[in-house]
């Protein structure tokens, strides 16, 4: 780092910028778990939208995860439909 400000500079703003970074990331799990609300929390009731939302965002998460089986049920619609 000697003879070189601009690495020294940029040392020093990956520093400022990663502590900044880390503040605000470790926020979230601070009032999550750690701060606890003074009023009364509502509980959380499964509703049929909430049914519903879950059985919908299943196959997208799993096609997410395995597109090779979307790939395959969409290949056999299209030449076994012929």
């Amino acid at each position: 780092l000697t003879g070189h400000p601009l690495l020294l500079t940029l040392l020093l703003s990956a520093l400022l910028f990663t502590g900044v970074a880390f503040f605000y990331y470790i926020r979230i799990p601070y009032y999550m778990f750690f701060k606890r609300n003074l009023s009364e929390q509502k509980k959380v009731s499964l509703g049929r939208e909430n049914i519903v939302l879950a059985l919908m965002t299943f196959p997208l998460l799993l096609f997410f995860v395995q597109p090779a089986w979307l790939n395959e049920l969409i290949e056999q619609v299209i030449f076994y439909s012929k």
